[in-house]
């Protein structure tokens, strides 16, 4: 039987040190990437959010419905969808014609048609909340109720030869 001599126990204890220092180190390294993932994707996530928070909608003058794009960059694209009457508890599905591009700074305004606001038969402390949808600059999708936050729109897609896809931009 071959026993180790003591410049054997030297090269393995160095040796197993060695991987365990190695080992240490790529697992801190991986600790580290996956934080920096994590601070850009939150970084990217605040600056597609800083866009939609600063387009407004509201109905000061009914039947006017005005979207404001108080932010510094064009909104590609806007359309109020719906009307809601939160004293009744009624959402009253409306589809406006889509803007052209909304420059950074300047509103949009469309006009309810009569037949829609004769529908609707509002009393003198009924208040319309607008729900539009709308692209912001950099192609995401949003829908925003009134002054609640705005929610980014996700698209979901069935087709045949898979059981669904998912699109979030």
């Amino acid at each position: 039987m071959y026993t180790l001599a003591a410049t054997d126990w030297w090269i393995a204890g160095t040796n197993m040190a060695v991987a365990v220092g190695t080992a240490a180190l790529a697992f801190t390294a991986f600790l580290t990437a996956r934080g920096e993932s994590r601070r850009r994707s939150k970084e990217e996530r605040e600056r597609a959010t800083a866009q939609a928070r600063l387009v407004i909608v509201d109905v000061r003058e009914f039947p006017t419905v005005t979207i404001t794009n108080q932010s510094e960059l064009p909104l590609l694209d806007a359309q109020v969808v719906g009307l809601s009457i939160e004293q009744r508890r009624e959402m009253h599905v409306v589809e406006s014609e889509h803007s052209s591009v909304i420059p950074a700074g300047t509103a949009w305004t469309w006009e309810v048609p009569t037949d829609i606001v004769d529908g609707m038969s509002l009393g003198p402390e009924d208040q319309p909340i607008p729900t539009i949808r709308y692209v912001d600059a950099f192609g995401q999708r949003w829908e925003r109720q009134g002054g609640f936050q705005p929610a980014e729109m996700v698209t979901i897609s069935v087709t045949p030869d898979r059981r669904f896809t998912m699109d979030i931009s």
